[in-house]
């Protein structure tokens, strides 16, 4: 099964390499440089050549600040990854635009949470947040993603990761069922000139939702956003796509809701970069 290779070394990732994401929204690339934060940059590999991220959603988007992905549709496969924690890498790179860093909840805590800054996050360099990669095609993808639930709890009414955990993908089609999610993201060497174009494969969503977040750390959390209210999105339909996504069942349509009898959301502080 796909993301459950859980007992195998993982091996050395290359110097450079490139991780091409198809999602409900479009595509982009992600280009990896082992040398910014080479821990992070191996668990990556690990995660991609394990198939890990198919069929994640993008369940923390926050307009300005951030797209977070990395909790599985299945809960006991978000689990068993979430007790092989890897330790810290200095920074060497800043959180700016575009570039990628894994999510923690304090030292030597990360697993398979990663984030994309959507600006220049300076601050999130003295909080020992280590980018091992940037964005080099599909920057304006990623911005479009479905950011219209806001933060989760407390900070907003978005996707709980707690829940997530516990519930995996039928908490989120129940109550979220405009996320935007990954296909996939597939290893594809070293980078290459035009691999994809900016937008390419971007679906017919339209989003109306904006944010002006306000970046701020609490002692227990990654990263603590207070967006300001947003204006109420529209109601957004994505058409049923014509491949499966591991954990949501084929054909899958994003307004589809499953019935589940499921407990309300919870508004404790979740810790949004490394659940739980």
């Amino acid at each position: 099964m796909a993301g459950l290779l859980l007992l195998t070394a993982a091996a050395q990732a290359p110097a450079v390499y490139t991780a091409a994401c198809r999602t409900t929204g479009g595509n982009f690339t992600l280009t990896i440089h082992r040398d910014w934060a080479p821990r992070a940059a191996d668990r990556f590999y690990e995660l991609l050549s394990a198939h890990y991220y198919a069929g994640n959603a993008f369940y923390r988007v926050v307009p300005g600040f951030v797209v977070q992905w990395g909790l599985s549709p299945t809960p006991a496969l978000s689990q068993a990854w979430r007790k092989r924690t890897i330790p810290d890498d200095p920074v060497t790179h800043s959180n700016r635009a575009g570039t990628i860093s894994f999510a923690a909840s304090g030292r030597n805590s990360r697993t398979t949470e990663v984030f994309i800054n959507l600006a220049d996050h300076p601050a999130l360099d003295k909080q020992g947040f280590a980018p091992f990669g940037e964005v080099t095609a599909g920057l304006s993808t990623v911005r479009e993603l479905e950011g219209g639930y806001g933060d989760g709890p407390p900070r907003g009414h978005g996707p709980d990761p707690r829940l997530i955990l516990s519930q995996g993908a039928a908490y989120l089609t129940h109550f979220f069922p405009r996320l935007d999610i990954l296909y996939g993201c597939e290893i594809a060497g070293p980078p290459s000139t035009g691999f994809l174009r900016d937008g390419e494969g971007r679906g017919d969503k339209r989003r109306g939702a904006s944010f002006s977040p306000s970046p701020a750390r609490s002692r227990t959390s990654v990263y603590a956003p207070s967006p300001f209210p947003a204006a109420a999105s529209r109601h957004l339909l994505l058409a049923p796509s014509q491949e499966s996504l591991p954990g949501w069942g084929a054909p899958f349509r994003i307004s589809h809701a499953w019935p589940c009898d499921l407990a309300p959301c919870c508004r404790g502080n979740s810790g949004p970069a490394a659940s739980g």
